[in-house]
């Protein structure tokens, strides 16, 4: 036994070899070149592959970022393809291309997994930014490409749309008419109507010369009523002489920027529209959002919202427009003793018309969204200054009766909006259950019918007593689209009740006279844009003109929708055809138009079972009010004649309609009785029409 055991000396081996341990020797991380390119680095400081082509290397100084090497360049390449997104929607949305093809191309060489070949060399001219966004320092100030925010790559902030407000009226309009729900894809055309990603650009430009300053006042304060209160000729005087003050350069550039938007046409519509960015990025870096200095802050803001409300940023109108209710307040404008007793008469009108029209334009966006009022009119003090607007007005003995009736309908003008409003808050609610019809409050409807019927017939006695004026044309006009604006969104909730009034579906009487006025409203809509289009007092670069030939048009869409088949009604197809063709001889880039027509192109296609306009023929036989980029202002004059011949060639049976359009004009339709039934309700006991024409 002792012989058959072996110690652990005699088993081993003569020869043993020492037990070696093994030691994993970790690749260094690599710097952010290396890793973006997938190349091994030799973790030198800097290292040899940065060195050869001339790069700063991220570990060069031995300084290490804080985050990890993967985390900082998931955020570059994501920062990256945002950029490249963002670009590829500003080429798609109409922005000129060859000014953005090298950006795009540098971009793919730098991006894993772009479309370009991996092996695209890398420009020199991408330094790492501050922000994502930004403008190349190297190019001239002039051709200073406006690149799109983050937001618009990102996804979209959640936005608390009211329930009456014009996004959600339409969604819910299109399910109904379309059988089934839409697609929340198909509804991103509609959102961009009113809350399109502004553009950031380069704010480094300086002010126009003098006699530009005031030709672009003139364009912009001359042909919109809304702006026209803003500011006085002899105030735009006095901040040219003291236009080194940060104050009055603030102003002057909100000025140009609305100028250059209403100039377009006469000035190249790309680069007087690019101006225009500029002018209103320079006045906000000039303006201190949290201080009011004085009126000029207030006068200031109000510029740039109406200049946000012209360009689909209504979001950021409405944010504009509550400091600006916020300024008023901290100025006093809204205390009835402090403007009588410290304020000279010239002051009160001034004061009181600026006001005023705070109060109107933060109404007006308001109804749009669908929100609550950032402070309410209550008491003897009100926030506007349209407390007592007649009474200052006629009591200052220095204004004659021109002016008194002017701000006379600036007041009336205010009070449409404000009614309009508090009907929308107070009439309809959501429905209880899903399926339900809305609760609509019918007796609180009738009171806001009468006090909406009263403020007309006092808009028709002020009107008679203007004097015969381009300003004043331009004054009526704004106040009867407004007029019909607000009869449309009142009534267009009440077009759920048009699909059983079309199957002959028993229909409250309540409910078929509001579908009736709705239908009716719409198409004295399309006649009056028709009658101004032919007076050239249809502004394209107009948002409040726009949206309320968006919203006829849409009724009589969606009428058409209420009748199954694939045949065209006659009468309300050529109405709506009419209405969609003067939207289109608007159109420019970007413009409100132009977001409308894509607005209705999506609607359309929904609806193709029994709509069938085709907007992009309309589009291209359509001449644009502005004209071509590249024409003389005298060919953008002539041009405008030949919309109206269009219009009249439709209204008369032109050739240009389908087989099928033809073949639905020689039979009935319940559409087009409807549309009768429309034309013969009267809406107001004074009167429907503004008698417009003839101006």
């Amino acid at each position: 036994m002792s012989s058959s055991k072996r110690t652990a000396s005699e088993s081993a081996p003569d020869n043993p070899k020492p037990r070696q341990k093994r030691y994993h020797q970790r690749a260094v991380w690599a710097c952010d070149e290396c890793r973006l390119r997938k190349i091994k680095c030799d973790g030198g400081e800097p290292c040899k592959h940065c060195v050869e082509i001339n790069r700063d290397c991220s570990y060069a100084g031995r300084v290490r970022p804080s985050l990890p090497p993967t985390q900082r360049i998931r955020a570059l390449e994501d920062t990256l393809r945002a950029v490249r997104a963002a670009l590829d929607d500003a080429r798609r949305i109409g922005t000129p291309a060859d000014r953005y093809e090298h950006v795009i191309a540098l971009l793919d060489g730098s991006t894993p997994g772009s479309s370009a070949p991996e092996d695209t060399p890398l420009s020199n001219g991408l330094e790492p930014p501050l922000t994502p966004f930004h403008t190349s320092q190297a190019a001239p100030a002039a051709d200073a490409i406006p690149t799109l925010h983050t937001s618009k790559a990102r996804k979209r902030r959640q936005r608390a749309w009211g329930y009456t407000s014009g996004f959600l009226v339409i969604c819910r309009l299109g399910s109904l008419f379309k059988g089934n729900s839409i697609a929340r894809d198909s509804f991103s055309p509609i959102e961009e109507l009113f809350d399109t990603v502004p553009p950031a650009c380069d704010s480094q430009i300086e002010l126009p010369e003098d006699a530009t300053v005031l030709d672009l006042y003139a364009a912009a304060f001359e042909r919109s009523y809304p702006a026209h209160p803003v500011l006085g000729t002899a105030e735009i005087h006095s901040l040219l002489e003291d236009k080194q003050d940060p104050s009055a350069r603030a102003l002057l550039h909100a000025v140009s920027a609305l100028g250059y938007l209403a100039e377009h046409p006469l000035r190249n519509c790309e680069r007087a529209i690019e101006y225009a960015w500029r002018h209103a990025a320079a006045s906000e870096k000039f303006l201190d959002l949290g201080h009011c200095d004085n009126v000029i802050s207030v006068q200031t803001l109000l510029c740039l919202v109406l200049f946000s409300i012209n360009t689909c940023h209504l979001w950021r109108a409405h944010t504009f427009s509550s400091i600006v209710i916020s300024w008023v307040l901290q100025l006093g404008l809204y205390d009835r003793l402090y403007v009588d007793h410290y304020l000279g008469h010239d002051e009160q009108r001034r004061y009181t018309s600026i006001g005023t029209i705070a109060y109107d334009v933060h109404s007006y966006l308001c109804s749009i969204l669908g929100l609550p009022l950032s402070v309410e009119r209550t008491g003897s003090k009100q926030v506007s200054g349209t407390y007592d607007t007649h009474r200052v007005f006629v009591e200052g003995k220095r204004l004659d009766g021109a002016k008194t009736s002017s701000a006379r309908l600036s007041d009336l003008h205010c009070q449409i909006l404000e009614v309009t409003r508090q009907g929308l808050d107070t009439v309809f609610q959501g429905p209880g259950n899903v399926g339900d019809h809305e609760s609509i409050d019918l007796g609180r409807l009738g009171s806001i019918e009468g006090l909406l019927q009263d403020l007309v017939e006092q808009s028709f006695s002020v009107i008679a007593r203007l004097p015969s004026s381009r300003l004043s044309a331009r004054m009526k006009a704004e106040l009867e689209l407004t007029a019909y604006a607000c009869q449309l969104k009142l009534y267009m909730p009440f077009l759920q009740y048009l699909v059983g009034m079309a199957n002959g579906s028993f229909t409250k009487r309540t409910r078929s006279q509001r579908v009736l006025a709705c239908i009716k409203t719409a198409s004295k809509t399309i006649s009056l844009c028709d009658s101004l289009m032919r007076q050239h007092l249809l502004e394209p670069s107009s948002w409040f003109q726009t949206y309320a030939l968006f919203l006829a048009v849409l009724t009589l869409v969606f009428l058409i929708a209420a009748h199954k088949g694939t045949t065209q009604p006659s009468q309300a197809w050529t109405k709506g055809e009419s209405g969609i063709r003067i939207m289109a001889a608007m159109r420019c880039d970007g413009n409100a138009a132009t977001k409308c027509l894509r607005c209705i192109r999506v609607l359309v296609e929904q609806l193709s079972h029994t709509v069938e306009f085709d907007v992009d023929e309309i589009e291209q036989s359509t001449p644009t009010l502005c004209g071509s980029q590249h024409q003389a202002p005298r060919a953008i004059q002539d041009k405008r004649p030949t919309i109206a011949a269009i219009l009249n060639q439709g209204a008369d049976g032109a050739s240009r309609a389908s087989p099928s359009q033809h073949m639905a004009r020689t039979q009935a339709s319940t559409a087009d009785d409807i549309l009768a039934q429309a034309d013969d309700f009267v809406l107001f006991a004074a009167g429907d029409d503004f008698h417009f024409t003839g101006i």
